[in-house]
């Protein structure tokens, strides 16, 4: 059996700190892992000072309540299921507010999820570029970043480093492929 990447969602922390309130290391970990996140995407739609800490809390109220009745179907169930509970949470926010044009407030739902799903996305590449920066040299990252991120080519590439071309594939794709093995290794824990 393969062993969950440790940046994962264990879900058994998630559980203590959700449903048992003395446990105050699980909530802290839990709180450090998406407070952070959650306080990031509600950034990212405009909503700034008091508000926004009234939604990060009330998105978080309601993960609270409702997590009793979560049930993990399939790997990225529980990241899925913040993701809604966070996009709900701003949506009633703009609607309530009726802070928009009739016509921009009847696809803010839209608006919205596109947002969220992108913001929760990126947090999990975000996690597994991190991690994998620091597993390879930095010379393989700088020739990964160079060749695959920007597109330099790749004889351009070697003689900068002193390899063939050929080397500028290998280490590319070898950081290629521990970042997909990273990131499917986080979604498999969620």
């Amino acid at each position: 059996m393969s062993q969950l990447h440790p940046s994962s969602t264990n879900l058994s922390i998630v559980r203590n700190s959700l449903l048992n309130p003395l446990d105050i290391e699980s909530g802290e970990k839990f709180l450090a892992k998406y407070k952070l996140l959650i306080t990031k995407v509600i950034y990212k739609h405009g909503i700034k000072g008091p508000d926004a800490d009234d939604l990060v809390q009330e998105t978080i109220h309601h993960i609270l309540v409702g997590f009793g009745k979560f049930q993990r179907q399939r790997p990225g169930a529980f990241r899925a299921w913040l993701r809604i509970i966070t996009q709900s949470t701003i949506v009633n926010w703009f609607r309530s507010r009726k802070r928009h044009h009739l016509a921009i407030t009847s696809k803010i739902g839209q608006i919205v999820s596109a947002s969220v799903i992108l913001e929760f996305d990126l947090d999990i590449y975000e996690t597994a570029i991190r991690k994998v920066r620091l597993e390879v040299s930095p010379n393989q990252w700088e020739i990964f970043e160079m060749f695959r991120l920007n597109g330099v080519p790749a004889k351009t590439v070697a003689s900068r480093f002193g390899i063939s071309p050929f080397g500028v594939y290998k280490a590319s794709q070898r950081v290629f492929s521990r970042l997909q093995q990273l990131v499917s290794e986080i979604m498999r824990g969620e």
